[in-house]
């Protein structure tokens, strides 16, 4: 196990109740000082921040688009952690999706809406969805996915914004991931769920506490964070294949290129590396990781 204990540029920020994770090359995490790069059991400091993260969303590039919890902006930042550019969002902006023109689409619960960013534009579109959007992701059709978690919905939205689908879930959806062969994974409070590429469902179960987050390996499996039972949750074809058992309060969650998942013990002041089997192969320690 390797330390670090965080604190290196003294820096408090607030706790971010619902972070989100998405991985490219190596992982992205923050803590309450700085946006972080771990890579090969490695991190290294990227940017600064004076609160804590929101958001991140990785470019094919190797950069990201991230949003910082309580300010109204997304950033731009290249894969070296240089600024590319501060975007003005108005109201805060939950969960970040990039899609395969590069543009970046961001969940305002605040306004009940999603905004679209393009580099060097700014907001260039909103489109209303419905009660407090959280999780945002685009599939392999550029469709647009989100879990409005007041609503109890799921509505998809085409690449121009428009409505085109929407679809009763269960009890507040949180995290949503695109599906490897069509659809969605999505977390809700009470369960799990797995939607097919017309919106319908097609598993559903319950196993851990307050699912949170969601990612997917590369066999296509779903990797659900367990927030309250401190659990991983495991999910393939058949249904369960695995609960793991992390440190406290596990929130974001990626699949990595490699075939790990890599974990956020925001309680737990971890960051875990898990191997397909579910095995713990590395942990770094982090405080209050996001």
């Amino acid at each position: 196990m390797s330390d670090r204990r965080v604190n290196l540029l003294g820096l408090c920020g607030a706790l971010i109740l619902f972070p989100t994770l998405i991985l490219a090359q190596g992982t992205w995490y923050g803590d309450q000082d700085a946006l972080w790069k771990q890579q090969d059991g490695v991190s290294q400091p990227l940017v600064e921040l004076a609160t804590d993260l929101r958001a991140i969303a990785r470019t094919a590039a190797g950069g990201g688009w991230i949003a910082i919890d309580g300010q109204s902006e997304v950033i731009h930042v290249d894969s070296d952690g240089v600024i590319l550019e501060v975007v003005d969002t108005d109201v805060g902006v939950q969960s970040l999706a990039i899609d395969s023109l590069g543009r970046v689409w961001g969940t305002r619960p605040g306004l009940d809406d999603v905004i679209v960013i393009s580099a060097g534009e700014g907001v260039v579109a909103t489109h209303a969805v419905g009660s407090v959007p959280y999780g945002i992701s685009i599939d392999g059709l550029d469709r647009v996915w989100v879990s409005c978690s007041y609503g109890n919905v799921v509505q998809i939205l085409d690449s121009d914004g428009d409505l085109v689908q929407e679809h009763a879930v269960g009890f507040f959806p949180t995290g949503i991931t695109a599906a490897r062969d069509g659809g969605i994974w999505l977390a809700e409070k009470e369960g799990l769920r797995r939607l097919s590429s017309d919106g319908v469902t097609i598993w559903s179960g319950v196993a851990g506490v307050f699912p949170i987050g969601v990612t997917t390996d590369l066999l296509g499996r779903a990797w659900f964070s367990c927030q309250s039972s401190h659990q991983v949750v495991v999910v393939g074809a058949e249904g369960v294949e695995n609960i793991i058992d992390v440190p406290l309060r596990p929130l974001g969650i990626s699949g990595n290129g490699d075939g790990t998942v890599t974990v956020l013990c925001r309680d737990g002041s971890v960051v875990v590396q898990l191997d397909s089997t579910g095995q713990i192969i590395d942990q770094e320690l982090v405080e209050t990781p996001i």
